[in-house]
């Protein structure tokens, strides 16, 4: 297999590990945490870009005249913060995929 480049086939191959209990060397886990550290940022930046989108939609809305909760319901049905939330939930995971890594790091490191 290629090595990995990308968030999704990163957290994939160490998805995939996990799931077939294939066992991965420390090293292994320390380069996907560090690429997962550099690559986050264009999660971040993706979701920041979709989070001004949204509220661009919801200032519009707002300009209207409707309701502060009419335009926050009418913005949340948009695509931009659907982006939005798939993106935040991305970060968790990203996040998560390099605590579980250090700890994963950590354990094997002591097994030896």
């Amino acid at each position: 297999m290629q090595e990995p480049t990308t968030v999704k086939e990163i957290v994939g191959f160490l998805r995939e590990a996990v799931e077939r209990r294939i066992p991965i060397h420390p090293g292994a886990w320390l380069d996907c945490a560090q690429k997962l550290a550099i690559l986050v940022q264009d999660t971040d930046d993706a979701m920041i870009d979709a989070e001004m989108e949204y509220r661009e939609i919801k200032t519009k809305f707002l300009e209207l005249e409707m309701s502060g909760t009419e335009s926050e319901a009418r913005a949340k049905s948009s695509n931009a913060y659907r982006r939005f939330l798939g993106l935040k939930a991305e970060r968790e995971r990203i996040s998560w995929t390099i605590q579980i890594a250090k700890k994963r790091i950590d354990l094997q490191n002591y097994d030896v």
